[in-house]
């Protein structure tokens, strides 16, 4: 049987490949071949892919923070504890992507993506996922892509040893099952 890790990685993959390309094409949909041909275009994807492994791995690191070592975070009702997931994680990720293809559009040809045009057509083919993956995961925390570390739920949850332990059951348990 194929370890069901393995499995959440190989769909994750074809994902993240696959949103690689929608967020590099962008609105530009009627000359998809043309692209795929041009070597900066196939350098460019690459990059995205290994960018969105590490936008995933951020959100995990901000998700792993919130619930586990943030003792004020753990006090806060369901609705709030949400919500200020889905901000921080979001707009952090949002504020990094923007900022990166900022410098690199800079870089090339003097420009910015810091535009009415980007934020009212090609910034949706990004946030809208990203907003999705964080709602999502927030909801289903056995989604989470990275193995979370091996530690003490007392010391995970700065004192609140139940919550904690209740959490950790929900996302260890599909990650165990074959």
């Amino acid at each position: 049987m194929i370890n069901v890790y393995l499995k959440k990685h190989v769909f994750y993959l074809f994902g993240i490949v696959l949103f690689a390309f929608v967020i590099n094409l962008g609105t530009a949909f009627n000359d998809v071949m043309i692209r795929m041909k041009q070597p900066l275009f196939q350098q460019v994807l690459v990059a995205t892919v290994v960018m969105l492994y590490l936008y995933l791995y951020s959100i995990q690191q901000i998700y792993h923070y919130l619930f586990f070592d943030a003792a004020w975070f753990i006090r806060l009702k369901p609705v709030v504890k949400g919500g200020l997931f889905v901000i921080v994680s979001v707009g952090l990720i949002a504020l990094i992507h923007v900022s990166i293809l900022n410098f690199l559009l800079a870089q090339r040809n003097h420009g910015s993506v810091l535009t009415f045009d980007y934020f009212t057509t090609d910034f949706w083919f990004f946030f809208v996922p990203l907003l999705s993956y964080a709602i999502i995961l927030y909801l289903k925390p056995n989604r989470l892509l990275f193995r979370l570390p091996a530690r003490k739920t007392e010391e995970m949850s700065n004192g609140h040893a139940s919550q904690a332990q209740e959490l950790l059951q929900q996302i260890i348990e599909p990650i165990e099952m074959d």
